[in-house]
């Protein structure tokens, strides 16, 4: 059979963080045109961990790539890239087209001599380390914006995978809500208002993050079957609570990052 007359394998990608986008996009890149790919990810936007907000002055949120007078990296605020592996296959070209660049802060430590060792998810000790360009979220957005253009990978933001079946044919039915009921920071009451529904049949489901195989994680579960969710619950998986400020007057701090003590 003419390899373009075959039917395409439909592939799901559940995460849209930086792991998420760059499945996809080696998925695409590697297929030929083989692979139909949809990603989902139940933010306002691309980012996962590597997630950036966008604020008005008055509280509303705005899309990441909009102008506003406050900005946060309200998830991880960098990356490290320890392997050589890293560096050559992802972040020579992430520099080289200026999705990413090397963040050279002033880094402390808050506290005195009990908190010197203070750390924060392998806070800087040694550089160099890199951020997105214009957002932490910035990244998975560029990594996925040639293959989401031309229609090789189809991106469904604010979209919540709840329910990962597979049927008799072997194919795996997701379903889920979408819009305010999927993000994180609605309301429990009106997020269990929603009703899922069914948002597609696909032969293959990639699950970027471990919290999607945890039912307790704050709407973060997927649904995936218990057979394939204890393989991977016991990998480390760190709660992470954000608290986003802004002042009317610079601080003029010794240190542009910093980790703190306990106490």
């Amino acid at each position: 059979m003419d390899p373009s007359k075959q039917p395409q394998i439909e592939i799901a990608v559940i995460g849209g963080g930086i792991s998420g986008a760059v499945c996809a996009r080696e998925l695409a890149r590697l297929s030929a045109g083989r692979l139909r790919i949809t990603v989902f990810d139940q933010g306002r936007g691309l980012g996962g961990r590597a997630c950036h907000r966008r604020v008005e002055e008055n509280g509303n949120y705005v899309a990441s790539d909009l102008p506003a007078p406050f900005a946060f990296d309200h998830g991880c605020q960098f990356f490290r890239a320890d392997s050589h592996q890293f560096r050559e296959e992802l972040l020579k070209e992430w520099l080289e087209f200026r999705w990413a660049a090397e963040w050279k802060g002033r880094f402390g430590v808050l506290s005195g001599t009990e908190g010197a060792n203070a750390d924060f998810f392998g806070f800087p000790k040694e550089p160099p380390y890199f951020c997105g360009v214009g957002g932490m979220s910035a990244l998975p957005i560029a990594i996925l914006q040639d293959v989401v253009a031309s229609g090789a990978v189809c991106l469904r933001s604010g979209v919540r995978v709840a329910s990962t079946v597979q049927l008799n044919s072997g194919r795996w039915l997701l379903s889920g809500t979408s819009g305010r009921a999927a993000f994180h920071d609605t309301a429990e009451e009106e997020a269990a208002r929603a009703s899922p529904d069914a948002l597609g049949e696909f032969d293959a489901v990639v699950v970027t993050d471990v919290s999607a195989s945890m039912a307790g994680w704050h709407r973060a579960s997927a649904g995936i079957p218990e057979g394939v969710a204890a393989k991977v619950r016991g990998r480390t998986r760190v709660v992470l609570f954000t608290a986003l400020f802004a002042f009317e007057q610079p601080l003029n701090l010794e240190f542009e990052a910093f980790s703190a003590a306990d106490e």
